[in-house]
């Protein structure tokens, strides 16, 4: 008679190509989500600034001749496109923080 098998989990090594997980904490996804919300701010500031710069320029399209008005309009343009050069540095410091949370929570920090 053949003796049965030995239990295959109790004595052989599982061989997997996937990174083990992390262990996830609750305030590293509550970190992330903050960040997101963050970043989700920013672009839609940035957007309804885009959106302005496009409502001005279609005030100024529309006018019949150069006047007083669309030389402030096209001033205003000028100041709100400088407020969105401005916000790229809160967008680039947004993703930094976002790509920040997902390495520490993925485990790969020093990778």
């Amino acid at each position: 008679m053949v003796p049965p098998p030995a239990a295959a989990s109790s004595s052989a090594h599982v061989l997997s190509l996937v990174k083990p997980a992390t262990t996830l904490r609750r305030d590293d996804m509550d970190g992330l989500a903050g960040a997101l919300l963050d970043l989700g701010g920013v672009y839609e500031s940035a957007l309804r600034t885009v959106l302005t710069v496009q409502r001005l320029l279609e005030r100024v399209r529309t006018s019949e001749d150069v006047s007083p008005e669309c030389a402030l309009l096209l001033q205003e343009m000028s100041r709100r496109v400088a407020e969105l050069t401005d916000g790229s540095t809160a967008i680039i410091g947004c993703l930094e923080t976002v790509n920040g949370r997902l390495s520490a929570m993925k485990g790969d920090r020093g990778e």
